[in-house]
């Protein structure tokens, strides 16, 4: 072996100027998010995947100069390890420690190990595959983006009511938990109702929304109209819970506990009563991050629960049932 290629490499100025050129790349993964970009729905949504981005560039830059040049194995598992360390050390820079982000940096070395496979193979058909199921992976959970972002937009108007259902796309706004299945129903003339059904075994069917309004500092009570149907027990516990954001490193939940029957009631929530779960303080109601319905399942068989009319509202509102 010729002593060019045992000589250890060393760093140039050219190689200085990339390695602060990194440093500057990766620098966005340390900084704090403000709360209105981390939530609105669209900037917080494609601002999520500029992971992708940012270790697909990474992998190109680490196979393209420095002592990983012209490996491409080396330079896809180097930026997968990046990624997992940057994750790690970012609980030390008061951002939270992401499994779903690291899963985005593999993305994006994934498919930059594509590109490179791709080209150094003169254009076999294999790598473009892999590249397009990664691009597949990518969009499927940004499919229903435009329709989120309007029924968000549509919700924040009419923020103090949270959600009412009467918009057709106003579903995508929720999300199963534990295998349940959601429906928009008509429970009147021009009323409608989000519909919870669940036939399995699992402790805590329900959903869950993280696209509401999450300011809540200028009201104190929230209200939620819910009843049992068909073929649901002639009555059920089931469960608010509200998951608030007080700082980088806490996030806490709070919950309340009901019993329905099949006639609506008005469920009521005094926030101020409210005390989270880990931490035993205040709900910061500056920044509600979700906010969920479950059910208490008692034995086997079906259940089924509708939901309407989640409003807040201020200590001196009508809300009896």
């Amino acid at each position: 072996m010729s002593p060019i290629m045992d000589a250890p490499y060393r760093p140039t100025r050219r190689g200085l100027v990339i390695l602060a050129l990194l440093a500057l790349l990766l620098l966005p993964l340390f900084l704090p998010i403000p709360v209105d970009w981390r939530q609105h729905p669209l900037v917080g949504t494609l601002g999520d995947r500029v992971h992708v981005v940012m270790f697909a560039v990474l992998t190109l830059v680490l196979h393209g100069h420095g002592p990983l040049r012209g490996r491409p194995l080396a330079a896809v598992a180097a930026s997968i390890v990046i990624g997992g360390m940057t994750e790690l050390a970012q609980s030390l820079a008061g951002r939270s420690t992401s499994p779903w982000d690291w899963y985005q940096d593999i993305q994006g070395a994934a498919l930059a190990g594509c590109w490179m496979w791709w080209r150094n193979h003169h254009g076999r058909a294999i790598p473009l595959a892999l590249a397009a199921l990664i691009l597949v992976a990518i969009w499927w959970p940004l499919r229903d983006l435009p329709t989120l972002v309007r029924e968000s937009e549509a919700a924040a108007r009419q923020y103090p009511l949270l959600c009412d259902f009467e918009r057709p796309g106003s579903l995508v706004l929720w999300g199963e938990h534990m295998d349940s299945r959601l429906a928009r129903v008509a429970v009147g003339r021009d009323d409608h109702a989000l519909e919870v059904r669940h036939d399995g075994d699992e402790r805590w069917p329900g959903t869950s929304s993280s696209h509401l309004a999450w300011n809540w500092t200028d009201r104190d009570t929230l209200l939620i109209d819910a009843r049992l149907v068909a073929p649901s027990p002639d009555s059920l516990r089931a469960s608010v819970w509200i998951l608030d954001r007080a700082g980088p490193r806490d996030v806490d939940d709070a919950r309340r506990a009901f019993v329905l029957d099949h006639r609506w009631r008005t469920l009521r929530i005094p926030l101020a009563d409210l005390r989270t779960l880990e931490r035993g303080r205040p709900l910061a109601l500056r920044n509600v991050v979700a906010l969920s319905v479950y059910l208490h399942r008692r034995a086997d068989g079906p259940l089924a629960v509708q939901i309407d009319d989640v409003r807040l509202v201020g200590a001196s509102a009508d809300t009896s049932d």
